[in-house]
């Protein structure tokens, strides 16, 4: 869900999360999934979205294009969060050079929805 001018506010999803190279942005998530109350502080430093979580910040992606110009031209809150994702998929079978090959364990990467109101 967009922008919603009844309560002034942006629903969204941070991007950049769940890139494979990145393991750091899911074990936090991760961390805050499993223990939401060790989460201090979760703020925005121009187009990026920061979490300070047991006494250190992390960076856990941007904010989508679209929104941008909104967010930087005025102030705004981070009314609350929402970590998605985790779940365990299905085991999944493939054929990698003729030969069989089953993955296990596979769970689906974490992902962080916002509610950014617009003060």
């Amino acid at each position: 869900m967009p922008y919603d001018q009844n309560t002034n506010s942006i629903k969204t999803k941070v991007v950049g999360v769940a890139f494979r190279d990145n393991n750091h942005r899911q074990g936090t998530l991760h961390e805050m999934f499993q223990r939401p109350e060790a989460v201090e502080l979760l703020y925005l430093r121009t187009t990026k979205v920061w979490v300070k979580i047991d006494g250190r910040d992390v960076c856990l992606g941007d904010l989508k294009n679209k929104y941008i110009k909104a967010i930087m031209n005025n102030p705004t809150q981070i009314k609350s969060w929402k970590v998605t994702g985790g779940y365990p998929l299905n085991q999944k079978e493939t054929t990698i050079l003729g030969i069989k090959t089953q993955y296990t364990k596979t769970r689906a990467c974490y992902g962080l929805n916002l509610n950014i109101k617009i003060l």
